[in-house]
């Protein structure tokens, strides 16, 4: 039973995170990053759950394809083209992340601080989206007053 429980117990945590009222974007990729994470190690490490830890992974890992394949975790979409139809497919989520001062890159180990975007890092990805939006501002500000 106490295996179950500590299976189950970072799904709670997450659970509780995400349901806050003041919950933001930026919040869902060190979320589900962290859980993979979690449920990877408790399925070499737990002695009678593994079966249930290797299910949230695939789980997990079908409903939030597409911030795995934009971290390169190579889980899903062997089509370069289908990032954006994998669900939680936009850049949005990781980089979000990446830009919020509360997660900044720590949440990425080292060998996942790429991005699918040209190789690029994801420090790079964060820069080119910041000036994106900012370029977009900008334009919106000065045509539309």
């Amino acid at each position: 039973m106490r295996e179950v429980v500590a299976v189950l117990e970072p799904a709670y945590t997450a659970t509780l995170i995400m349901e806050e009222d003041a919950c933001r974007i930026s919040v869902i990729a060190p979320t589900v990053t962290t859980l993979h994470r979690k449920w990877t190690r408790m399925v070499s490490d737990a002695e009678y759950c593994q079966s249930l830890a290797a299910g949230l992974i695939r789980s997990l890992e079908k409903r939030f394809a597409g911030v795995f394949y934009n971290l390169a975790w190579n889980i899903a979409a062997p089509d370069e083209n289908v990032g954006k139809t994998l669900p939680f497919g936009d850049l949005l989520y990781p980089v979000s992340s990446a830009m919020d001062p509360e997660f900044r890159l720590d949440w990425l180990l080292d060998e996942e601080l790429k991005c699918r975007v040209s190789g690029n890092s994801m420090a790079a990805c964060c820069i080119s989206l910041h000036i994106c939006v900012y370029s977009t501002y900008q334009y919106y500000s000065t045509n539309y007053r």
